[in-house]
């Protein structure tokens, strides 16, 4: 926001009561006076990537849906620039091949380049087409419904022009935050890019040869802990260790079949 004095960075924007919208900001350069005319300009650039990630957790809802059924509904969400998180209903923890099969369906609607279909309509209207709603929700008599492909949710944010916008899309962590509630973090887009150039770039260490192993053990905090997992696994990191070949080992913590987090990273050179 600027004024004929200063610059203001908008951080934060609410609707305390009906009708009055509050922006609450840092002065940036200058100074500003109270009564002063400001020109408010949205950042295109970070809008555009909050875009890509709130329309990614549509196709993410729908997605765990068909998946796991109808009972994984919406717990919360939060959706900025950089990241998507999703909470949902579910009793037990995802497996490898539910991710990926939540993976793919997201990116098949991506790479359909759906467009974005905004309707704004009466509640009995929206509920006779099926719109998807939170419970705990509180509509009014007149809603807004988002369509994108097969996903129709009612949501008063702002989305991508069409699915294809939102590019790549990949999770990175799955977890449980509270009984019967799992968690879902993901990147979309530019995101998802750096994300993948993260992960090359934790391979490719310089001019140095790095062999990477996930490591399935629940409270692997060292090396030594990876070491003692089977005979196979210290066999194989001995003989890289002697070919000169750097070794990193993604210390995570595990479920009983699979990653929870993979955070922590041990080296043994």
């Amino acid at each position: 926001a600027a004024t004929q004095t200063g610059l203001v960075t908008i951080e934060d924007t609410q609707k305390p009561v009906p009708g009055l919208v509050v922006h609450r900001g840092k002065v940036t350069s200058g100074s500003i006076k109270l009564g002063e005319s400001a020109t408010l300009a949205v950042d295109e650039g970070r809008r555009n990537r909050i875009r890509r990630n709130h329309s990614a957790t549509h196709l993410l809802h729908l997605a765990l849906r068909k998946v796991l059924g109808p009972q994984a509904q919406q717990k919360g969400s939060l959706v900025g620039p950089d990241r998507l998180r999703f909470d949902f209903t579910h009793g037990k923890p995802l497996t490898p091949q539910e991710i990926s099969q939540i993976e793919d369906l997201v990116n098949e609607r991506t790479l359909g380049n759906h467009p974005v279909q905004t309707d704004v309509l009466n509640m009995d209207e929206a509920r006779k087409r099926g719109a998807m709603m939170i419970f705990e929700e509180k509509y009014g008599d007149v809603v807004r419904m988002l369509t994108m492909g097969d996903s129709m949710e009612l949501c008063g944010g702002t989305h991508a022009r069409g699915t294809g916008d939102i590019g790549l899309f990949k999770s990175l962590s799955e977890v449980g935050v509270a009984a019967g509630v799992g968690l879902i973090e993901a990147v979309s887009g530019d995101g998802a890019l750096a994300h993948l150039r993260e992960l090359e770039a934790m391979v490719v260490a310089g001019d140095r040869a790095v062999l990477l192993f996930v490591v399935q053990r629940a409270d692997c905090d060292a090396f030594s802990a990876c070491h003692d997992l089977d005979p196979a696994f210290a066999t194989a990191l001995d003989h890289a260790a002697e070919a000169g070949v750097e070794v990193l080992v993604y210390a995570c913590a595990m479920g009983t079949d699979r990653i929870e987090i993979a955070r922590r990273i041990a080296w043994k050179r």
